[in-house]
């Protein structure tokens, strides 16, 4: 019998998860609140407004995102407004709705082909994974996916292996890890990124799986909403989370979502619904009893044994924020060579098709928004309006010099 330890991240996770109880339920119960129409909220206890104009403005619903800024700028209700915060809240990003277009499948198997297995030698053991490409040659997955290049120079990455039809698989798209080239790790965030090698031994070019492209900037996915997730859970063959994948909670650095995901799904995308990268997922939160022991599905303490992983009961799971993962990126590119910084910049080139189009309502009210270092929220609409945005409401609004004549 194989004896698994409990590893050190998964253990972290569960502390942050019991630390932020009594903030998930809260928010948990005003999210339902809002779904079932009982009464203002205040959505500020749910996530950061910006976040949600940001969410808005990421699901290219301007529209909506026009009236929810005008909307904080009217809290008082000093104008009626057809439609509050809490409806927009509710039909724009946390409503239930399984009806979709038929090109979000297109976008997922789009989003499917830049993900692969994760295969690691070390001796006779052989650990699965799960990467995916976020530039024309770097793969992103777990820290403790990849702890360091030796495990690295040991790994490969194997893409498009999935199922045909019941026991039958394809065969997979192999690539061998290139460390030398590009490799950096981090333990807090448990991601790694390292170069993969541009061709393989069948003469296939990895940028050719195409890659999925890292949003800088906050509020991908908001407390409340769905997420996806792609993945090669215990190493079987590429499948799809979609159902009831539910974002219950965040912090600084990381989303608390319930989803139906295993322990070999380390590395995984994990996806909003326009298919952009929100967070990187790497452990379940494991439910324990009042001793301290990880309990199994039958409520029975798990025995460590390396066969019955997939019994664990999880309560939740955890995904470090690609707004965060980009900003320790940039901390640690500043030691960088040149050609790592060469290697560093391709994070931020975008695949030509799938550029999203521009949004065919040119007359937005708000065009773009940004938050800067002391927590102040710039708007840019016909005109540029900085405002300070925080569970109060609106704080200061500060209007640029020579601004005040433009059209609204």
């Amino acid at each position: 019998m194989g004896i698994v330890n409990v590893p050190e991240h998964m253990n972290r996770a569960l502390e942050r998860y019991q630390a932020g109880t009594d903030r998930r339920e809260k928010r948990k119960r005003l999210v339902a609140r809002v779904r079932a129409r009982k009464g203002d909220v205040d959505l500020g206890e749910i996530d950061d407004p910006q976040r949600m104009v940001q969410r808005l403005l990421k699901m290219d619903d301007h529209g909506a995102a026009d009236r929810f800024v005008k909307g904080l700028l009217d809290k008082d209700g000093a104008h009626a407004r057809d439609e509050s915060l809490e409806d927009i809240f509710r039909e724009r990003i946390i409503k239930k709705n399984d009806l979709k277009q038929v090109n979000y499948l297109d976008k997922a198997l789009q989003a499917s082909r830049s993900v692969g297995r994760i295969l690691t030698k070390n001796g006779n053991q052989t650990s699965f994974g799960t990467g995916f490409m976020v530039s024309p040659r770097l793969m992103m997955t777990n820290h403790h996916v990849l702890p360091n290049f030796g495990a690295a120079t040991r790994s490969e990455i194997q893409f498009n292996y999935r199922e045909i039809s019941p026991g039958t698989n394809t065969r997979p798209v192999v690539f061998k890890l290139d460390p030398d080239a590009f490799f950096v790790n981090d333990k807090h965030l448990d991601y790694a990124l390292v170069a993969i090698v541009g061709v393989n031994e069948e003469q296939q070019r990895v940028e050719e799986r195409g890659w999925i492209h890292l949003i800088e900037e906050s509020g991908k996915a908001i407390v409340g909403e769905r997420v996806n997730i792609i993945q090669h859970p215990e190493g079987e063959p590429l499948q799809l989370c979609l159902h009831d994948n539910f974002i219950v909670d965040k912090d600084d650095d990381f989303l608390i979502y319930e989803s139906d995901t295993k322990r070999g799904s380390s590395g995984s995308p994990v996806f909003n619904d326009q298919w952009q990268l929100a967070a990187l997922h790497h452990t379940g939160v494991p439910r324990k009893n009042e001793e301290g022991q990880i309990l199994m599905v039958d409520g029975k303490p798990w025995n460590k044994d390396r066969r019955t992983i997939g019994m664990i009961d999880w309560r939740a799971n955890e995904g470090a924020r690609v707004s965060k993962i980009i900003t320790s990126l940039r901390t640690k590119a500043k030691a960088f060579d040149e050609d790592q910084q060469a290697f560093f910049q391709g994070l931020f080139q975008r695949q030509p098709e799938l550029t999203l189009q521009e949004s065919a309502t040119s007359s937005s009210f708000v065009r773009a928004i940004h938050t800067d270092e002391h927590g102040f929220v710039s708007l840019t609409v016909p005109v540029t309006i900085k405002v300070g945005l925080n569970q109060a409401g609106i704080q200061s609004i500060t209007l640029p010099a020579g601004d005040a004549d433009q059209d609204s």
